[in-house]
């Protein structure tokens, strides 16, 4: 498919519907996409991570962290997860077909195989090129099964930019796995602080990516190389739009990964956390983040989510790409409220945007 044409300031300026545009878009959504994404409860969260941390611990206990427990742990859930995906986020009057289920199975399984291979041998100083075939590796299973299934619909588009520098983040985020394998060490499982200090990095991450998320929607000049990201709606939406962006966006919005790598750092632990939480990133742009598996190692985490309908780390961030005032944080842990309500300047801003769009 040819590249698309760069966006000219007008395009970038004005991206935000109108009330009535937006209320009949609610209207006419179809179910999969009519998910509400809320963000989670400090309540849910919470308790979440309590009966986690023990079940972890208990794990522990009996030796079953190592990353080959972890994987068959895995391979043997994923049929089940699949099945209950499909009950959670398709029509019930359009069920995709049992291939299709399969092969998503198929595609879980494949992800994980190469994840663990890749966090069990490429360690050290060969850690940051983890991070590259990761990202490779979801985006060939994506496009593969784009081409499968959905290729009729003619609607996957891989948007690019004329400046070269804007495509320098994934290096950016691979330096950053690169400082941090100096500061931490590389362990072939497990241990019952691994999940804590997965769980309290997810917090640091939102609170850091949600802060500044919101004031890059409230700066005008940030605002405006930030809605150059936002020309994927969330239809659109891709593994490659993760790197669609402004560089000074990409290092605006990626934030986050720095304070949660040098938290690492500081703990002198975290490897495994640190892939965990690069994957999830990766799958909150992708095509089918909705039934697809985004945590290996910690997969149990997700899984609860999906059994009770929550929402799940990946799936949040993608309704902010149709609604641009709402879903600030990057999993949905910190709600929007508080951001509106502490960060100086933001609430006003709101307001003021808002009160233009009824007065147009």
């Amino acid at each position: 498919m040819p590249p698309s044409a760069p966006a000219t300031p007008q395009d970038i300026v004005k991206p935000y519907p109108s009330t009535e545009a937006m209320s009949k878009k609610k209207e006419t959504q179809p179910v999969i996409d009519s998910y509400k994404s809320s963000g989670v409860t400090v309540l849910y969260y919470w308790t979440k991570f309590a009966v986690l941390t023990l079940y972890y611990a208990i794990l522990s206990h009996f030796g079953l962290l190592s990353f080959r427990a972890r994987l068959i742990m895995f391979c043997l859930i994923a049929p089940i997860n699949r099945v209950v995906a499909q009950a959670a986020y398709t029509d019930p009057k359009n069920r995709m077909s049992v291939v299709r289920s399969l092969f998503t199975v198929l595609v879980d399984i494949t992800e994980a195989c190469v994840y663990v291979y890749l966090q069990t041998y490429f360690t050290g100083n060969y850690w940051w090129s983890t991070l590259i075939l990761q990202i490779i590796c979801v985006a060939v299973t994506e496009i593969v099964q784009y081409k499968i299934f959905d290729s009729s619909r003619s609607d996957y588009e891989v948007k690019t930019s004329d400046d070269p520098l804007d495509y320098l983040l994934a290096i950016v985020v691979a330096g950053t796995f690169h400082w941090l394998s100096w500061h931490v060490t590389f362990h072939p499982s497990l241990d019952a602080f691994s999940f804590p200090l997965f769980a309290t990095s997810l917090y640091l991450f939102d609170a850091v990516f949600g802060t500044l998320h919101a004031y890059s929607h409230c700066i005008p000049w940030i605002h405006k190389k930030h809605m150059v990201h936002h020309q994927y709606r969330r239809s659109d939406l891709n593994a490659f739009a993760n790197f669609y962006a402004d560089i000074t966006d990409s290092f605006v919005m990626n934030c986050g990964f720095f304070f949660v790598a040098f938290y690492f750092a500081v703990c002198g632990s975290g490897h495994i956390p640190m892939a965990e939480i690069s994957f999830v990133a990766l799958h909150t742009h992708a095509r089918y983040s909705k039934t697809q598996s985004h945590l290996v190692f910690f997969f149990e985490f997700d899984l609860i989510d999906l059994w009770l309908k929550r929402d799940r780390l990946s799936t949040f961030h993608a309704r902010h790409h149709d609604w641009p005032d709402e879903n600030f944080a990057g999993f949905g842990l910190i709600q929007d409220d508080l951001f509106r309500a502490y960060l100086p300047g933001v609430p006003e801003s709101f307001r003021k945007r808002r009160a233009s769009v009824k007065t147009e």
